[in-house]
C-alpha cells in the first residue's frame, strides 16, 4: 500500500513537471482522483473535462454552426454527456489521433490529452459486461418434423 502512495506522488509530480516546462496553465486533476480515491459523480467533469473543453474546444464547436458538426457547448454536466456517447466516441477518436485541436490552435499536453481520453473510455464509452445476462426470447422448435 505504501508503495502505491508513493507510485501516485510520483506520478503526481511528473505530471506537474510536466506541464510547468509548456507555455499552457495545465488543467487540474481533482484531488481525490490524484490521491487514488473515488470521485463524486461529476466530480472529474466539472473539475477536469469541462475546463479542458472550454480551453481547447469551445471556440470552434459552438453555436447554432459548429466546425464539424459537432457541437461541445451543450455539455453542461457528465449527465448531458452520458446522453450522446456516439459522439464522445468520435471526440475520443480524434484526439488521440491528434486531429484535435487543429495544428495552428493552442495544444494540450500529452498527460492532459491522455486525461480527457482515458475519462472518456473510462466512463462514456466502456461497456458494462458483468451484469445479468439476458438472452432474450426463447424459440420452441418442433420436433415432429424432419
Amino acid at each position: 500500500m505504501a508503495a502505491r502512495s508513493v507510485l501516485i506522488l510520483i506520478g503526481a509530480a511528473a505530471l506537474a513537471l510536466l506541464a510547468s516546462g509548456s507555455g499552457a496553465a495545465p488543467v487540474q486533476l481533482p484531488a481525490n482522483e490524484r490521491a487514488g480515491g473515488t470521485p463524486d459523480d461529476g466530480a472529474i467533469f466539472e473539475k477536469s473535462v469541462r475546463p479542458f473543453l472550454q480551453k481547447y474546444c469551445i471556440e470552434c464547436h459552438k453555436g447554432e454552426k459548429p466546425k464539424g458538426g459537432v457541437s461541445l457547448d451543450a455539455y453542461q454536466s457528465e449527465a448531458h454527456a452520458r446522453k450522446d456517447r456516439k459522439n464522445w466516441a468520435t471526440i475520443q477518436h480524434v484526439l488521440a489521433a491528434g486531429d484535435m485541436p487543429p495544428a495552428k490552435k493552442l495544444q494540450p499536453t500529452k498527460a492532459e490529452r491522455e486525461f480527457v481520453i482515458n475519462w472518456i473510455e473510462g466512463t462514456l464509452t466502456k461497456m458494462d459486461c458483468g451484469g445479468p445476462r439476458d438472452p432474450g426470447r426463447v424459440t420452441i422448435r418442433r420436433l415432429n418434423r424432419t
